[in-house]
């Protein structure tokens, strides 16, 4: 199944093994690690986090299931879902942006919770008011938001070449490696 990248069954063969050899436990790791690089490939990326929690310190799956929270709650703030986004950027360690990240999350939390409150008390006329300077405000945001996906975007796409150079690299090492032996 492995060697059909059939992940998912062989993840399953794997995983049903009363005991695993060293070998066998190499193999489900890899198999769980390529399952869940094809799951955040086509955007599910919290199905992606959890097939890789399976395989704990394996490879770059911790840093690949840091990134993958923060493009889960990028997700979840396109969809203005900040309340799910947060507590997902609040388990980001070390990824630079998480932290602005979270800090707009709970400003936009925190200006909802407060429009929700300004209109249960505010009139109709008071109403229409508000709804225009959001939508301002609103526009400006989007110009930001825009911008700073672009620059998600381009350091993703760094960060992607970085470790490709780095996964090269130590093929290249290895192919010495093997050839020097």
């Amino acid at each position: 199944a492995v060697k059909k990248q059939d992940y998912a069954l062989a993840i399953s063969y794997l995983e049903e093994l009363p005991e695993r050899s060293e070998n066998a436990e190499k193999q489900l790791n890899q198999a769980i690690y390529q399952e869940a690089g094809r799951l955040a490939k086509a955007g599910s990326y919290q199905e992606a986090i959890d097939m890789m929690s399976r395989a704990p310190g394996y490879k770059d799956g911790d840093k690949l299931i840091q990134a993958w929270r923060y493009n889960l709650a990028r997700q979840l703030m396109d969809e203005k879902r900040w309340a799910e986004a947060i507590p997902l950027l609040e388990e980001i360690e070390g990824y630079k942006l998480s932290a602005r990240l979270l800090r707009k999350a709970r400003q936009e939390l925190e200006k909802e919770e407060q429009a929700k409150i300004l209109e249960e008390q505010a009139t109709e006329e008071q109403t229409e008011e508000m709804v225009e300077q959001a939508k301002e405000t609103e526009e400006l945001e989007l110009e930001k938001e825009e911008q700073a996906r672009d620059l998600v975007e381009q350091t993703q796409e760094i960060e992607e070449q970085a470790i490709e150079k780095e996964e090269q690299a130590k093929g290249t090492e290895e192919q010495e490696e093997n050839g020097v032996e």
